[in-house]
């Protein structure tokens, strides 16, 4: 298995991108996936204060779209299709007659989302990313469950960290 590019998060650029500190002079590429990652926690056993391990969590999957020699930027890849049709102003009956109209939403950084739209400059404090976090290049193949898919339609009014 090939060894993974690691590097770390050093700037929010926006609501989907985030330059990361490793460019093509460690290997990074167009195209190239990395989960950005919660910072390490250690998790013990209390009854006996025990190390028992660490545990670091995926915060985010990431496509780079830039590259240089020492850092890339890189934006969210992960989208799910959303049904904004079917609204009517007549009532509710009448709605269901509405034709669907089904959109692509993508996952961005921000803890809390909102109504605007994409592409909208973040202020570290809102986002879910943060400098510093730890990024991890993706190499297994079968990790990339999100090239060319997506997942079940969910409803109007869900939004799990996805974009309005």
């Amino acid at each position: 298995m090939p060894s993974r590019v690691e590097g770390r998060v050093v700037k929010i650029l926006n609501e989907r991108e985030v330059a990361i500190n490793v460019g093509s002079g460690d290997g990074v590429s167009e195209g190239m996936l990395f989960d950005v990652l919660e910072q390490e926690q250690p998790i013990y056993d209390s009854s006996a204060e025990d190390l028992l391990g660490s545990l670091q969590r995926t915060k985010v999957r990431v496509r780079v779209n830039h590259v240089q020699a020492r850092f890339s930027v890189a934006a969210t890849v992960r989208s799910r299709r959303v049904n904004i049709g079917g609204i009517s102003q007549i009532g509710a009956w009448a709605s269901l007659l509405m034709p669907a109209d089904w959109v692509d939403r993508y996952e961005t950084l921000r803890a809390k989302e909102h109504k605007h739209g994409l592409w909208k400059e973040l202020d570290e404090a809102d986002s879910l990313v943060k400098s510093g976090d730890p990024v991890v290049q993706v190499v297994d193949e079968t990790e990339d469950e999100s090239q060319g898919k997506h997942e079940d339609a969910p409803s109007d009014d869900q939004h799990d960290g996805l974009s309005e």
